[in-house]
């Protein structure tokens, strides 16, 4: 029976989390942002299971047997050159860890009040009108993997929008307000929302095609000269001397103009440096677009590296957030045309804002819904020791069907 040398004891820094994968634990410490990759063993295992048992608090006792083990010795040493632990030796009292634990909010399982309730929401997009006349090649699949106009049914009565946005900005003062279509130009009530927007003072992002951008409408003066941002959304091929005249029209107002270009392979890059030099673009997204053919290029320039991952710098406030909530989707509510309310274009209505009070939308998606809880618990993320390192999941994982666009696992 080996003899327990009770006043020896690793004990870790409580910065540091502790995530388990199949074949390796990853450490990673929210105060110095670094990272750490143990491989498994059967001695690795049992520390490690001492380590995540809360009781122990961060620390294990050694054993001699242990501490002359070579693999433990690469431990202790890895852990003291990176911070992120030591063994402390005679000491009468055994060492005290609180290790990084999530205090979940209320919020989480409880029941809430209608202003808690609301206090969940971030950001309110509207589709003013489904109707365009425009039929790009991407129409029916641009809006599932990134704001994007969309052809529907109907247009949203201007007193829903005012109602749900006063109702929400008095519990949230910096919710986001996303306005797009259709072909917002065609909206019947754009002039009023606009005199609505700016009498409130309320920043307002305007998601427009540049083919449904007249330079001569009077309505897009009004959108102009107000303190709106404007996201052209440009997909290939650019007819150039259309952009041209876009471009030259909204130079004076750049700093409240981006413009995303969607993308779909290396040429549509090529021809994208090409663009943004000849007008001289500065302020501009690239927009990935998976259209069903092209996974190659997804995965040469969207699917996530271990370098990726090792370059992050997250807090505990960050990792916490990973563990509980899609940070992509949480607190986003989508209101479509035809007055459907959707926490994810991809998945299925919660309600309509015609018929359906917004605090119950909230709770529904909150307790019952499919985007903002949805983290990386699936197979075969649920088996990978940077699934909470890594972003929440997204659109593209739902429209490649596929629940782990990485090199890593």
């Amino acid at each position: 029976m080996n003899q327990i040398s009770q006043n020896c004891s690793l004990s870790l820094d409580p910065n540091v989390f502790i995530f388990k994968g199949s074949s390796e634990f990853v450490l990673y410490n929210s105060e110095l942002k670094t990272i750490v990759r143990i491989e498994k063993s059967d001695i690795i295992n049992k520390i490690f299971n001492e380590f995540l048992n809360i009781n122990n608090l961060y620390t294990v006792v050694l054993s001699d047997n242990m501490l002359n083990d070579t693999t433990v010795k690469d431990l202790i040493l890895e852990l003291q050159k990176n911070y992120m632990g030591d063994i402390f030796y005679d000491a009468e009292v055994k060492p005290i860890t609180i290790p990084p634990v999530m205090k979940c909010h209320e919020a989480l399982n409880g029941n809430m009040d209608n202003g808690n309730l609301l206090s969940l929401l971030n950001e309110l997009t509207f589709y003013l009108i489904g109707d365009c006349d425009r039929n790009c090649c991407g129409c029916e699949s641009y809006y599932k993997q990134f704001v994007f106009c969309r052809k529907n049914s109907g247009y949203l009565n201007v007193l829903y929008i005012k109602n749900l946005i006063e109702r929400v900005i008095k519990v949230v003062p910096s919710l986001r307000i996303n306005v797009c279509g259709g072909n917002i130009f065609k909206y019947p009530d754009l002039d009023e929302l606009l005199s609505y927007f700016a009498v409130n003072g309320l920043k307002v992002n305007f998601y427009i095609n540049h083919f449904n951008i007249n330079i001569g409408s009077k309505i897009l003066q009004k959108i102009l000269l107000d303190n709106f941002v404007i996201h052209v959304l440009v997909n290939f091929p650019i007819i150039e001397d259309i952009f041209f005249n876009i471009v030259s029209m909204l130079r004076n107002v750049s700093n409240r103009v981006v413009y995303k270009f969607i993308l779909t392979s290396e040429n549509d890059i090529m021809e994208l440096e090409s663009v943004i030099k000849k007008f001289s673009i500065v302020d501009y997204i690239m927009v990935p677009f998976y259209n069903g053919s092209n996974i190659s290029f997804f995965e040469k320039y969207v699917y996530i590296t271990i370098d990726d991952l090792m370059s992050e710098n997250l807090t505990k406030k960050d990792i916490f957030r990973r563990m509980a909530v899609n940070v992509n989707y949480v607190g986003r509510l989508i209101v479509s045309s035809d007055g459907n309310v959707y926490s994810n274009l991809n998945f299925s209505p919660l309600g309509n804002i015609k018929s359906d009070a917004l605090p119950y939308l909230v709770e529904k998606e909150w307790k019952e819904g499919k985007a903002w809880k949805k983290v990386r618990n699936d197979v075969p993320c649920s088996n990978c020791a940077f699934k909470y390192l890594c972003p929440s999941p997204s659109d593209y994982e739902l429209a490649i069907n596929k629940p782990n666009l990485c090199h890593v696992f």
